[in-house]
């Protein structure tokens, strides 16, 4: 029974009472009651410390984990700082001086990704221009500051022959015709050290040796400094162009050959009735150069009497729109006056449509006096002719009335007494006489013919 009570409620006990025995019988419900009660305060008392003990750890440990999670917040915070900088580094001192707090960490979150989407928006912009640049139908290429390839597109592989691993780090020189003057690049070379754009056209030499014409654009590439780091050459294959246009001038100068060794006068307005050319007969016409005749009209180049009459024809053709004719006197500068005859028709365009006036003009001088000669000649020969047939007519009057008498005589003779030798006389007077008489007939026949006064009974 002794060990059922508390140890401290026994030790009482034993000092009042000696030992538990000695307990009055009527004490010992309620001793053993209150032993109960310490027991059961004991236990509350152990399971308190407990639960102090228990928490206190815990108390350690969650602050313990607070500040390793406020040195990760703070490693945190300087990992995104450092990613600010390296996708802002003109922000680096405002974004390291500023003071660790919860605000702070989020402004430096929303900071970061802002950044991050600027940075995939231009990323997505730089891809987006490589793939402008790489696919451009035209022939790009970047040099550093000594001329050095670092880039070259896919069209310039293509047109030249060579790879991007044979020219990079190579000069462009290895383009280079000797056709251009050393000259021209020099001030190619001026012109974008200066900080210019330099525009052009090069002769260059693919890798198999062959020929071929580009047009350029060379810029400096320069920095937020102003310093010129890299330049960027834009080139477009103009070989056909440059063919082309080398054989419409030798086409075009063959046709001015011709034109030229034509000695009619040609020349060409457009519809304002300004020259747009001419050949050198009608340069020689004028008394001045081709050069000095272009862009002129007919005012500007003759006096108002021949300008108006120019202008008039001119007007009359367009409006017509066929071809016309007309015959006009022109004064040459030295005095020498001409008839020339001039046809003007219309200029048109391959396609119809109207551009001017083209208008040929021939010296028809010599052939007018020689037409007026010839007029003369014929009025002369038809009154020479009619001289002749009057006198025909008159002489044939003449001669054949004593021809009748003499036949009519001869036929008297013969009706007489002849001796043979008379006879044959009068004979041979007769046939000669009526052959003579047959050759006047005929002669007056072809007069009344040549004067239109023969009928003929059929």
């Amino acid at each position: 029974m002794g060990n059922s009570f508390n140890k401290l409620l026994l030790r009482q006990i034993k000092r009042h009472f000696g030992t538990v025995e000695n307990l009055p019988e009527e004490l010992r419900a309620m001793i053993q009651d209150v032993s109960n009660t310490y027991t059961y305060f004991e236990d509350d008392i152990k399971l308190l410390q407990n639960s102090i003990e228990i928490s206190s750890q815990e108390l350690r440990d969650g602050l313990l984990k607070q500040k390793q999670d406020a040195e990760a917040q703070k490693a945190t915070i300087n990992n995104i700082r450092e990613a600010i900088y390296a996708l802002n580094p003109a922000d680096k001192n405002g974004v390291i001086d500023q003071e660790v707090s919860s605000s702070d960490s989020s402004y430096l979150f929303d900071s970061l990704i802002k950044l991050i989407e600027e940075r995939n928006q231009a990323e997505e912009e730089i891809l987006k221009l490589s793939k402008a640049v790489e696919q451009n139908p035209a022939s790009i290429v970047i040099t550093d500051m000594a001329g050095d390839i670092e880039y070259v597109n896919l069209k310039f592989c293509n047109l030249t022959g060579y790879s991007k691993e044979e020219v990079i780090g190579k000069n462009p020189r290895i383009l280079k015709s000797e056709s251009t003057a050393k000259e021209y690049f020099t001030n190619l070379w001026n012109t974008i050290l200066s900080g210019k754009e330099w525009r052009g056209e090069l002769q260059n030499r693919k890798k198999n040796g062959e020929l071929y014409w580009e047009s350029a654009l060379i810029s400096p590439i320069i920095n937020d400094n102003q310093i010129i780091t890299h330049f960027i050459a834009i080139k477009e294959d103009i070989t056909e162009r440059k063919l082309a246009e080398a054989e419409r001038i030798r086409q075009a100068g063959l046709i001015t050959s011709l034109l030229d060794s034509i000695p009619d006068i040609i020349f060409f307005k457009d519809l304002k009735g300004n020259y747009l050319g001419c050949n050198l007969p009608f340069a020689e016409f004028i008394g001045k150069t081709k050069e000095e005749i272009i862009g002129k009209n007919d005012r500007e180049l003759f006096d108002r009497e021949t300008a108006d009459s120019f202008v008039y024809y001119d007007k009359e053709m367009l409006r017509i729109k066929t071809p016309t004719h007309n015959e006009e006197w022109i004064t040459y500068p030295d005095g020498r006056k001409i008839l020339i005859d001039t046809l003007k028709t219309p200029y048109r365009r391959t396609d119809g449509s109207l551009i001017g006036i083209l208008g040929i003009s021939r010296d028809i001088t010599e052939r007018k006096q020689a037409e007026q000669e010839l007029l003369k000649a014929k009025e002369d020969a038809e009154k020479a002719n009619k001289a002749k047939s009057e006198f025909l007519s008159r002489m044939s009057h003449e001669l054949r009335t004593p021809m009748n008498s003499i036949l009519g005589f001869a036929q008297l003779m013969k009706m007489g007494e002849l001796n043979q030798v008379h006879q044959k006389n009068v004979n041979h007077i007769l046939k000669s006489g009526t052959h003579l008489l047959n050759l006047i007939n005929e002669v007056l026949d072809i007069s009344r013919i040549e004067a239109g006064r023969l009928t003929l009974s059929l």
